[in-house]
């Protein structure tokens, strides 16, 4: 009985911090479908298109409490390794620690494809964690309670290498 107890214990104190993969539809068409938009953007690098990217909130304004989707429509062909690459360097941009986000590199290695043109890679931000799905179907789920929104911090967060994208994602005027 004892055991039992703290199989229990341990069961209930990983959900604090991990999320079942159950959780995320394996399509997300439906989901995305019963949000409103807050935003979207295009990035370009000198005249290169490199994606569009959009928001999306049951609210239609976004609440880091609330439960969202991020996309990108990738507009050329991407290698992972290349995204990878980016993400690590924008994370650093944002001033995170190194441990702060090197365990997440070997998961977004199995999760992400290499990208073609037209591609989308969307992330579901939820309370209880994050999935990433490509091309509206799931490509697997971070299971790390956080992870969701300091991956998306790359893109909202006011400290975003990319100032006049974000304030367009979410909705406000360009400065």
């Amino acid at each position: 009985m004892r055991n039992f107890f703290l199989v229990v214990s341990v069961l209930l104190f990983a959900n604090i911090f991990f999320v079942n993969a159950k959780e995320f539809p394996n399509d997300i068409t439906d989901y995305k479908e019963s949000l409103n938009q807050v935003g979207q953007a295009r990035f370009k690098v000198l005249f290169w298109n490199i994606y569009d990217s959009a928001l999306f909130t049951p609210s239609g304004d976004f609440k880091q409490e609330e439960d969202y989707v991020f996309e990108i429509t990738y507009l050329r062909d991407i290698e992972k390794e290349e995204l990878i690459k980016r993400t690590v360097e924008q994370w650093q941009h944002l001033g995170l620690l190194n441990e702060d986000y090197q365990i997440y590199v070997p998961m977004l290695m199995d999760i992400w494809p290499d990208i073609s043109e037209g591609d989308r890679l969307a992330i579901w931000v939820s309370q209880k964690g994050a999935a990433f799905y490509f091309n509206q179907q799931l490509a697997g789920v971070v299971e790390h309670k956080y992870f969701g929104k300091q991956f998306v911090a790359i893109w909202l967060s006011p400290k975003t290498s990319q100032p006049e994208l974000r304030n367009k994602l979410l909705g406000k005027m360009p400065l």
